[in-house]
């Protein structure tokens, strides 16, 4: 295939973001065919941005992820003939830098829902391109609708985007590998993100595919009877959620392969279930890209009056909190970069309710450990799991009853905390009764009922609850009457 070379050339450039793949890649596949018919040229772009890697929600953890990630994106695209150029600086200054050295004629991406920093850099090249008279092509990734005017709608919305044919790769007829763009050294995430995960899943879509394949022919049997446990669902669950998060395999890819499994219907319907959460909640960020910061009840997040105190926040960070289940599952997801759904909500629930810390700080901590971190998910659940949006209800976990009921010999916990090796199962889930680890920062029946007082106490305005379910409540079962206090489906039923 030729290489475009010359003053006067031409180009589309395809942004990469959360996109990492060639198969299922609309925005590549479209980039190609036009460029093709034009006889034009294609390049890819991938933008390291430090304003994004200053953020409380990123971390070293997450970068690590990407970076194996493009590696593996570089070697796919260049079986296409498309060069990808990662450059250091914002998205728009580096389209500038493109542009002077060759004309772009059109960019093509996928729509990112991503926290508020994101959809302002969106917003910013929107305008550059406006400004440059170039044509910005955005096609859907997930089942998510951009300017969704009623929720009422959004079911037919999804299904529509899952029920079209899967993109196939296109090559690029001509392409541009002696683009200038500056490439220094940045400073990835702040200063107290650089913990290290040494178990983390590696990034990259072979790794991606290699784990889809695995569940399907192996580990969906076992599916609904793991997912519970952390560590079994650790070995026996999807973990494709880092894959789906940076765009290594597609959403719709992975639908097509469970449908095409004639076995366990149960546990394949309800994994199938939760990829459709998987959209219905980032669709809540994509309506209200503030949910990061502000509840979606902000009345209610009011009159609970949290309060941050730094030394009870750093031991539940650190897994030092003294309440066995609860740092071991921190001390696992430090570890790791991973933790069952369950769990996560399990560490969310400890921090805002037993010890009544404020949900932003505890989401900011917790995205930066999660390598799978998908803002959209991730925020709606903080929420959801702290009580503030009004139209869920309050789910206010047990930490012993969840260690003794999903580690009933006290293997996970022996595992993450070494120092309670030596004690039989029953004393590991309440080892502070006889002395034997550290005090605890409070005891969970007495924060539980600290923490429902004040539950009890706070006024809520149920108009702005039925404004919430308005704006981002589910369709998917609709409530048999209306009610001010209306209920969403429970996540945990099976």
């Amino acid at each position: 295939m030729a290489e475009a070379h010359g003053v006067g050339r031409k180009l589309n450039v395809i942004w990469f973001k959360r996109d990492f793949r060639v198969n299922d890649h609309k925005a590549l596949q479209q980039a190609c065919m036009d460029a093709n018919k034009r006889g034009i040229a294609v390049v890819a772009l991938y933008a390291i941005e430090e304003a994004y890697w200053q953020l409380p929600d990123t971390s070293t953890r997450q970068w690590g992820f990407i970076v194996e990630s493009l590696k593996a994106l570089h070697a796919e695209l260049a079986n296409l003939n498309i060069a990808l150029h990662i450059g250091c600086g914002k998205a728009d200054d580096l389209l500038s830098i493109i542009h002077q050295q060759t004309k772009i004629t059109a960019l093509y991406s996928h729509e990112e829902t991503g926290n508020e920093w994101t959809f302002q850099r969106d917003i910013d090249v929107s305008k550059w391109c406006k400004r440059h008279g170039i044509t910005w092509h955005e096609y859907r990734q997930f089942g998510v609708k951009r300017r969704l005017s009623n929720r009422d709608d959004w079911l037919k919305h999804y299904q529509a985007i899952i029920d079209t044919p899967i993109a196939t790769p296109a090559s690029a007829q001509k392409t541009l590998r002696d683009l200038q763009l500056p490439t220094s050294k940045i400073n990835i995430a702040r200063g107290y993100d650089h913990t290290p995960a040494p178990q983390r899943q590696h990034g990259g879509r072979g790794a991606g595919d290699a784990l889809l394949n695995k569940f399907i022919s192996q580990n969906l049997p076992s599916y609904l009877k793991t997912i519970g446990s952390p560590a079994k669902a650790a070995e026996f669950s999807s973990r494709l959620s880092p894959y789906l998060a940076y765009g290594c395999i597609s959403m719709k890819e992975v639908i097509r392969r469970l449908e095409a499994v004639d076995q366990h219907k149960r546990q394949r319907n309800a994994f199938r279930s939760r990829l459709y959460w998987h959209c219905h909640f980032i669709q809540k960020l994509e309506d209200e890209p503030s949910l990061a910061r502000q509840a979606m009840h902000p009345q209610l997040d009011d009159a609970l009056k949290r309060r941050f105190d730094d030394a009870v926040f750093q031991k539940w960070a650190t897994g030092n909190t003294g309440v066995p289940w609860v740092d071991a599952c921190m001390r696992s997801l430090i570890a790791m970069g991973w933790l069952n759904f369950r769990m996560r909500a399990m560490l969310t629930s400890f921090a805002t309710y037993h010890l009544w810390l404020p949900w932003q700080p505890v989401g900011e901590h917790l995205a930066r450990l999660f390598v799978d971190y998908e803002p959209g998910i991730h925020w709606s659940q903080i929420q959801m799991q702290s009580g503030v949006t009004g139209i869920n209800p309050n789910r206010m976990y047990n930490p012993v009853q969840q260690g003794q009921k999903y580690d009933p010999a006290a293997h996970f916990i022996k595992r993450w905390i070494p120092e309670l090796a030596h004690l039989p199962a029953v004393i590991c889930h309440q080892p502070w009764l006889g002395g034997h680890y550290i005090t605890p920062v409070i005891d969970p029946v007495i924060g539980a009922r600290q923490a429902r007082a004040k539950l009890k106490a706070a006024e809520v305005d149920r108009s702005i609850s039925r404004r919430v379910y308005q704006k981002h409540g589910s369709r998917r079962r609709q409530p048999k009457r209306k009610s001010s206090n209306t209920k969403q489906p429970d996540l945990f039923s099976e």
